[in-house]
């Protein structure tokens, strides 16, 4: 049902540019999912496909405080992966103000101590797959 109610919201609010929804309903569904990826403290699977589409038309400047917000809690990625979603705030980056570069500083920060406290040594570790 997640799955369904992510995906529809999705396609109404970006995919079909519902002009009814409104800036302000964006950042309501959003920050809908930064609370619930914050109480679980991951962002699973459903999540990462919405927040990756999501990034691949983010200008980089709207609903900025949530996509940092939504980072830290990634799963690991190849790297190239990692940078197609990093690309808007890079090419921002040095336009953004110190304390919104101290906050991406922050957020990458904290999504590396998460990946640094992964056991990679288990054997039952399906989320990443090398090559």
């Amino acid at each position: 049902q997640f799955n369904h109610w992510l995906g529809s919201m999705y396609d109404q609010i970006y995919v079909w540019r519902d002009f009814d929804s409104t800036k302000k309903e964006r950042r309501s569904l959003l920050r809908k999912i930064v609370k619930f990826c914050q109480f679980i403290q991951e962002v699973p699977q459903p999540v990462e496909s919405f927040f990756i589409s999501f990034t691949e038309m983010w200008d980089g400047e709207e609903h900025k405080k949530e996509i940092l917000s939504l980072l830290p809690y990634l799963r690991p990625m190849e790297y190239s992966d990692l940078q197609d979603i990093l690309k808007p705030i890079d090419k921002n980056f040095f336009t953004y103000s110190n304390n919104t570069q101290l906050d991406i500083i922050e957020s990458l920060t904290e999504l590396l101590k998460n990946w640094l406290s992964i056991d990679w040594d288990l054997d039952d570790n399906d989320f990443f797959v090398f090559g």
